[in-house]
């Protein structure tokens, strides 16, 4: 009798850690969102340097050291991120992540998230942003097409709202954006709707 008592408040301590360890991993996808952002913008900064400095070593620059560069960038980018994603999903009060998701978000100007209901552990957020900026190529590959290079500041903007869905499989978004600056032959606007992965 007595070791089956033993072994039935041994099988309750082991329910109540797991029960614990999941509601703070249920806690931590509250961060996701900003995580993606952050990963998000990193990529774009690594890729587009990237490929600035690859057009600046020229055809004697074999495709394994292509490789090689890349492997680098991708590294960097992933040690720069670990610190500030494991902090994001570490075990902590909702006060202070949100306190640590806000300063995150106003660093890396990212977008503005908030929620929209008043329960605490409801993982349904709004979304608002704005953009502003611009892809420009090396000046010699304008000179090739014949087309004039766009002045630094010719940026392009666009503003729009929407709706994340956090969910242990993924994040859903449905967004919809505006262009602010249409030209000629473009689309007013743009609908969009995509999943991306927990982190």
């Amino acid at each position: 009798q007595e070791a089956r008592q033993a072994m039935a408040r041994e099988a309750e301590q082991l329910l109540q850690q797991e029960a614990q360890q999941f509601l703070e991993w249920w806690d931590s996808l509250e961060a996701v969102p900003t995580i993606n952002q952050l990963r998000s913008s990193m990529e774009s900064i690594r890729s587009e340097e990237l490929q600035k400095a690859l057009s600046r070593m020229g055809p004697d620059f074999s495709a394994r050291e292509r490789k090689v560069v890349e492997a680098l960038s991708k590294g960097i980018i992933n040690k720069i991120l670990h610190t500030p994603v494991t902090q994001l999903r570490a075990p902590q009060t909702r006060q202070d992540r949100q306190q640590a998701l806000r300063i995150v978000e106003r660093l890396f100007n990212l977008e503005l998230l908030f929620p929209l209901s008043r329960d605490e552990r409801s993982f349904i957020r709004g979304v608002v942003f704005f953009d502003a900026g611009n892809i420009n190529a090396e000046p010699e590959q304008y000179a090739l097409l014949g087309e004039t290079e766009p002045d630094f500041f010719d940026l392009r903007r666009s503003a729009g709202g929407g709706v994340r869905l956090i969910t242990p499989l993924g994040v859903l978004r449905f967004e919809y954006g505006v262009k602010l600056d249409q030209r000629r032959g473009e689309s007013p606007d743009r609908f969009d709707f995509s999943i991306s992965g927990l982190f």
